[in-house]
């Protein structure tokens, strides 16, 4: 993403061929990263974020995809966490659970992290890949999008 505080034609036109340039010493594909499509439909125009480190502010959680929702009047959050290796996954849902002080085996499937700070966060693990939803109080809700995810894993 490129940005520039100037205004005017000239600033803009400079811009697009610096963008241009970029594009070409990159030698890539253009596509979208593949874990955007796991996320469930109906995301907010333009919520999709990538946070690369500190994601909900900790030092454990890292690479983290989100997308922002809406459903009856209630705005929630849906994040996707994939790496390289299910140890990798398992060892930051660990991590995550001692610091709650949640006592609980991890293993594929869901979870309730009691997180003091952000609140009650519902997740799935499933394979290498970790997802959640956050700041969703309905219960219905919750259920739908953490199946979405669970049938997208």
């Amino acid at each position: 993403k490129l940005t520039i505080a100037s205004e005017g034609d000239e600033a803009q036109n400079s811009l697009v061929e610096i963008a241009g340039s970029v594009e070409k010493q990159l030698k890539q594909e253009k596509y979208w990263p593949e874990v955007l499509h796991i996320f469930p439909p109906e995301k907010l125009p333009y919520s999709e974020h990538y946070i690369a480190e500190n994601f909900l502010g900790f030092e454990f959680l890292n690479s983290a995809f989100t997308a922002d929702y809406r459903k009856e009047g209630e705005d929630f959050q849906v994040f996707i966490i994939k790496t390289g290796t299910p140890e990798e996954v398992h060892e930051m849902l660990g991590k995550y659970l001692k610091f709650t002080k949640q006592e609980e085996q991890v293993s594929d499937g869901q979870f309730k992290i009691r997180d003091p700070y952000n609140g009650d966060i519902d997740v799935i693990l499933k394979g290498n890949t970790l997802g959640g939803i956050i700041n969703c109080d309905n219960e219905s809700t919750l259920k739908e999008y953490i199946g979405l995810l669970e049938n997208k894993l």
